[in-house]
């Protein structure tokens, strides 16, 4: 029985590189809003040891003119961040929302290009693990 150990997720929802986000998608209103910017998707908890709240609000500092950004927290606050015009906070039961879109667990990002497919994944708990994950956004050339 040991070689059938995978089968014990095999209905988890597993999070797709590039699909489109649709209609299905937990988080539509905040998503799909039409921008000419992409967006970040930060998941993160207040339970979470690795969660820092410092490493997003950098993050938004040094890129809020690159992206729009959504955090998807339990009950993390930032008083910064919610003053930012960029910034859409989704107050959800993180560990649900998790598994509900299939990401493996906290802190991650989710990076979304502006046609709505989502590019790149990962987790994200510090400004090197955020860049590495967004990789993509900073190799393509813009014209």
């Amino acid at each position: 029985m040991e070689h059938r150990k995978f089968l014990k997720y095999a209905h988890r929802t597993s999070l797709n590189i590039g699909a489109y986000m649709n209609r299905d998608f937990t988080i539509i209103k905040a998503v799909t809003e039409m921008s000419p910017l992409s967006r970040v998707i930060f998941v993160s908890s207040s339970t979470c040891s690795s969660c820092q709240i410092s490493t997003i609000e950098e993050f938004v500092k040094d890129e809020s003119d690159r992206f729009e950004f959504t955090v998807v927290t339990d009950n993390l606050e930032s008083e910064y961040l919610q003053n930012q015009p960029s910034v859409k906070f989704l107050k959800k039961n993180v560990f649900k929302f998790i598994d509900d879109i299939g990401i493996p667990g906290v802190p991650f990002a989710i990076g979304i290009n502006k046609a709505g497919q989502i590019i790149s994944a990962g987790p994200a708990s510090s400004m090197s693990d955020i860049y590495e994950v967004l990789s993509p956004f900073f190799e393509v050339d813009e014209e």
